[in-house]
């Protein structure tokens, strides 16, 4: 064991695999592990603590602060006397090992007051990323959570740590935090190899549009904002694999129209030379088909994920899978999702303050007849999904020989979702037998999501090939009679499940005085709830 100790390599191999708090009592006990266990504990920094730690007992001074939380930090720390940089050579000699700087501020227990940070600066001589050397990750530095003369914005240390090495950054612009915004904007400079770049929710778009435009980020990989500037220069970075956007609107970019005759799955080849990975959530489907037309016919693109807020008619699923289908490389997608009626924050946020049952009505006498929309098929073409959920208001027709044909078409298949966003009331074409059959075929399935025909189960259906490792389940639309004899079938082939999904993401689209989801609401707390 000993001559295991005086190697460095395994030493620091065993403190990789431990968490901080493990790494530094490893540290603190084993003398041989000392070097390695602090180097594991200083990869990471979320508070300003190591920086408060390593400087001299007498340059500093703690001042207390008014807070409205107990989760928020209480104290600044000011300086006692002027700081020379022979105060930070024990802090800079374990600087070198900060990989990561995503300081959170309900971790912190104290911030660096206003006149700490100005003296960091000259100590160091504004030396871009001298108090992390060799950082590659660096998340924006967040707001104060207080008022006060001693500290108004943590965002001058950002670039006392943003280096040359930088592979990964978080941003966040808004105008109204102008300092943050200000310092932020030129940190590109310092960030020549940068990789993965993302915005901060509340980021505003044309503050990421000139952001944008100070760099030609020919090394950039990932990308992720609420908006983006523009498509075309989005699909014009030759190394970008991933992509995500979360909140696009209309009004945020210009659609292009196709030129005379050419359809969407007929434009030329308009950038994402090198996209693996798209994920986009906008307000109409006509934004998701200026993306999917910009894809080149020779794409490698593994995963696809769009959503948008409005509800899609057919005629837009229609269009949607097929231009999919024309654009998707069917060799390498694995990952498919389509979702409309996704809600926005704002509505989220709405909808939690009036509360569940004032959001409901009841259930209609006469229910429309709404024509199934028969597109599963057209999506066989990709032989290799993993993954596919297609989540409309619309019924997506699925039929037992629609689930006979798919375990062999994806033999790999682990979820699969096509539900409905908004109510229908004609009955599924399957029940649960066909729902049985097509499980025991999906070996690899954890998710699944299906409207099926639960009138009929007695409760003493078991699969012989069971149980099953199903993990989580969407009944939304399906019917019901028997609560008990429902939970006595997922009990006996599905006990390994973790979630069951019940109603509408949208409250305003469940009926107050459904038995449907009142009956299911006890499946889900006597088969479901049970087994935690």
């Amino acid at each position: 064991m000993d001559d295991f100790f005086n190697i460095p390599e395994l030493r620091a191999l065993v403190c990789d695999r431990l968490d901080r708090k493990s790494a530094y009592a490893f540290a603190l006990t084993r003398r041989a592990f000392r070097e390695e266990g602090l180097n594991r504990v200083w990869r990471s920094i979320d508070t300003f603590e190591p920086l408060f730690s390593y400087l001299p007992g007498d340059l500093l001074v703690e001042t207390s602060v008014p807070v409205m939380s107990t989760r928020l930090p209480r104290a600044v720390m000011c300086l006692r006397r002027p700081l020379v940089r022979e105060d930070l050579q024990k802090y800079l000699d374990y600087a070198k090992e900060i990989q990561e700087v995503k300081i959170d501020i309900y971790h912190c227990k104290r911030l660096p007051a206003t006149d700490l940070m100005h003296a960091l600066e000259l100590a160091i001589g504004g030396e871009a990323g001298a108090l992390s050397p060799n950082i590659k990750c660096f998340k924006a530095m967040p707001g104060v959570p207080f008022k006060t003369d001693l500290l108004k914005s943590l965002a001058p240390l950002t670039p006392l740590f943003v280096g040359n090495n930088l592979e990964r950054l978080g941003v966040m612009l808004r105008a109204k935090l102008e300092i943050h915004t200000a310092i932020a904007l030129s940190t590109f400079h310092f960030a020549p190899q940068l990789k993965a770049l993302t915005f901060s929710e509340k980021s505003e778009g044309p503050l990421i549009t000139q952001y944008m435009g100070s760099s030609s980020w020919e090394n950039l990989q990932s990308f992720s904002a609420p908006t983006c500037p523009s498509i075309s220069l989005l699909a014009s970075l030759p190394q970008l694999r991933s992509l995500r956007l979360t909140n696009v609107q209309v009004s945020d970019i210009p659609i292009e129209a196709p030129s005379q005759g050419e359809g969407v799955h007929e434009s030329q080849n308009l950038g994402f030379q090198s996209i693996q990975e798209m994920e986009i959530q906008a307000e109409t489907f006509l934004i998701l088909h200026e993306f999917i037309r910009r894809l080149p016919t020779s794409n490698m693109i593994r995963s696809l994920k769009l959503s948008t807020y409005n509800y899609a008619s057919p005629e837009d699923i229609e269009n949607i899978i097929a231009n999919i289908r024309a654009r998707g490389n069917p060799h390498t997608l694995v990952c498919l999702q389509v979702i409309d009626g996704v809600l926005d924050e704002a509505t989220r946020e709405g909808q939690m303050a009036v509360g569940e049952p004032d959001m409901m009505s009841e259930e209609p006498v006469d229910l429309w007849y709404h024509e199934d929309v028969d597109v599963l098929p057209t999506t066989f073409d990709f032989t290799n999904l993993e993954v596919l959920v297609l989540r409309f208001r619309e019924r997506i027709r699925v039929t037992p020989e629609d689930l006979a044909s798919i375990p062999e078409t994806w033999p790999r298949l682990s979820r699969f979702e096509v539900t409905e966003t908004g109510p229908r009331g004609q009955l599924p074409l399957i029940d649960h037998n066909d729902l049985l059959h097509f499980v025991e075929r999906c070996p690899y399935l954890r998710v699944l999501g299906l409207p099926f025909d639960a009138t009929r189960i007695s409760g003493g259906e078991r699969s012989s090939q069971g149980p099953f490792h199903l993990e989580s389940l969407c009944v939304v639309g399906s019917p019901i009679c028997s609560p008990y004899c429902v939970v006595e079938f997922i009990l006996s082939n599905f006990p390994e499940l973790k979630e069951m999904e019940i109603a509408f993401e949208d409250l305003a689209n469940n009926y107050s005085d459904s038995m449907t989801v009142c009956r299911w609401a006890r499946v889900r707390r006597d088969a479901v709830w049970r087994l935690r």
